[in-house]
């Protein structure tokens, strides 16, 4: 293929972003398109992504002008066999000789298309991911007659413009990266509808497990990490249970004939995989009157002020000391607030006396190691910190033990310049079992985290400034008002950018830096895609306030 221009047909999404790339590493770039006023939005796309990369742009509604003389072809237009093969018969004659021929799609089969060529050798698929100017892999897809040129050629146009690529051997359905998310997609479907977890605990179980996992090392990888012999056995167990096309997996064969379940019928997922609703916008958030004192459960009250939530840890008599009702309780509702879309931000208080001054262990305090381990009382915190929704700390009095764990794992930490704050286990012969070690040493580092640790030493909100532990610190009597004041401006941000950077941060501590990297790479193309992306950027243009709405 010799060094001339690129036509890229359809100036979508994908389109404009393809055009983008390639223009930003000095390609002459043509773009085609019906109708006018899309080219003249990709064009906004191209400019905004690299400045100086629309003088490399000519965009054009003229078919024939864009393909007349190209040396590479990228078409992306609707996911139709008939169109594109009648595109792909038309331009043939008129790009040039050595042209190499390339589709977008991420459905059709590039054999199916090439039916419509009289050289089939030079079509190949070239699967960019959406947003193409920040995703980093592109799918090379061969037909049963693309030859192994045009391969070459697509390996080090990729190579050329700072992209990823993996070749497709075979010319299935989905090729590599869709079948692997569909195939995750039908069991997560399945997991639903057998009313084995809900809607929300299955993405959060991908979330803040296997995505980050999964970014650092692929899934085979992690076999080999896991050792064979271990993947066996658990295959031997859980792969015939797994939902297969067109049967149904054995949790959802045995439930068939009695019609969804109430839990089924409170996902909503099942009248959107059996096509009997479409997907929309989320119901508009109502105005609420605060819910002053109202009892969410036991030891927890819970209030609702516009887009923040306030959860207040409610047993003065035991200086709020976390037992595994009031846990529960405090976790549960956090849940629930979780999935409501109104709710932006949750604040989590104690009284003026105690944020919370530990762990109320009660009979478990006597129990046996075995018993402790099975009683998942120290999950909770790991609960707390799973809440995607942005967790805001108001911590007065003490937070010592359990209480200052359960403070660690918010995000925003707000705290008394009198407050109390220290971790006492090691005199009472025991150690932070609900991720303080851990915690604490990612937030001070080790000389400081075992300093605390091992003399048992309390700190006041002033040192705990100091060394990391606090995002503000206040007088007492402002701690509350602070941490609502946080929160009211989390909830003014986007839901899902808010979401994702809190994942970014997060899982980035389990990571090397080059996978955590990935992995915030990832989390950014991803929200390219959202509604919230697109009103943000209209409102930024139109110098206006956006109104998000969290999809």
């Amino acid at each position: 293929m010799s060094r001339g221009p690129v036509a890229v047909l359809g100036a979508g999404t994908m389109g404009a972003g393809i055009a983008a790339v390639l223009a930003a590493h000095g390609h002459d770039v043509r773009l085609y398109s019906r109708t006018a006023s899309t080219l003249e939005a990709a064009r906004e796309l191209v400019v905004a992504h690299d400045a100086d990369a629309g003088e490399r742009l000519t965009t054009t509604t003229d078919l024939d002008e864009a393909a007349r003389g190209a040396a590479l072809v990228i078409e992306s237009v609707a996911e139709d066999l008939a169109l594109k093969r009648e595109i792909f018969a038309r331009i043939e004659p008129l790009v040039a000789d050595d042209a190499v021929l390339t589709t977008n799609t991420s459905s059709v089969r590039i054999t199916e298309i090439a039916e419509a060529l009289a050289d089939p050798t030079r079509l190949i698929g070239l699967h960019w991911f959406n947003p193409p100017t920040v995703m980093p892999l592109i799918e090379i897809v061969r037909g049963e007659r693309t030859s192994d040129a045009a391969v070459a050629t697509a390996q080090r146009l990729c190579a050329e413009i700072g992209r990823e690529s993996i070749v497709v051997d075979r010319d299935v359905p989905g090729f590599v990266v869709n079948r692997l998310q569909y195939a995750l997609l039908r069991e997560a479907i399945a997991l639903v509808e057998g009313g084995i977890a809900t809607v929300a605990d299955v993405d959060r179980a991908v979330s803040t497990t296997l995505a980050p996992r999964w970014s650092s090392l692929g899934p085979l990888g992690l076999m080999d990490l896991a050792g064979l012999d271990v993947v066996k056995k658990v295959s031997a167990i859980v792969m015939s249970d797994l939902d297969a096309a067109g049967r149904g997996a054995p949790h959802r064969r045995r439930s068939r004939g009695r019609g969804p379940s109430r839990r089924e019928e409170r996902s909503g997922l099942l009248p959107l995989v059996a096509g009997r609703r479409r997907p929309g916008p989320r119901r508009p958030r109502r105005s609420r009157a605060p819910r002053h004192g109202a009892e969410a459960m036991s030891g927890v009250r819970e209030r609702i002020d516009g887009t923040v939530a306030t959860l207040t840890i409610d047993r003065a008599h035991k200086r709020n000391a976390l037992d595994a009702e009031t846990l529960g309780a405090l976790v549960a509702a956090l849940r629930r607030l979780d999935d409501d879309a109104s709710v932006r931000a949750i604040v989590i208080a104690g009284d003026e006396r105690a944020f919370a001054a530990g762990a109320d262990l009660g009979d478990l305090g006597s129990a046996g190691a075995v018993e402790l381990y099975r009683s998942g009382f120290s999950e909770h915190w790991d609960a707390v910190a799973a809440i995607r929704t942005p967790l805001v700390a108001a911590v007065r009095g003490y937070a010592l033990g359990g209480g200052l764990e359960l403070a660690l794992a918010c995000d925003v930490v707000v705290i008394a310049d009198d407050a109390v704050l220290g971790f006492p286990e090691v005199r009472l012969g025991i150690l932070p079992g609900a991720g303080g070690t851990q915690r604490l040493l990612r937030a001070v580092g080790k000389a400081v985290a075992l300093d605390l640790l091992l003399t048992a030493r309390r700190i006041d909100g002033a040192e705990a400034a100091r060394l990391g532990i606090a995002s503000r610190v206040v007088a007492s009597a402002e701690v509350e008002e602070t941490a609502h004041a946080a929160a009211a401006e989390i909830a003014q941000g986007a839901p899902v950018a808010a979401a994702m950077i809190k994942s970014a941060v997060l899982a980035g501590f389990e990571m090397p830096l080059g996978a955590a990297v990935a992995h915030e790479r990832a989390l950014s193309a991803l929200i390219a895609a959202s509604h919230d992306r697109a009103e943000g950027m209209r409102a930024f243009r139109a110098r206006e306030t956006p109104t998000f709405e969290g999809r």
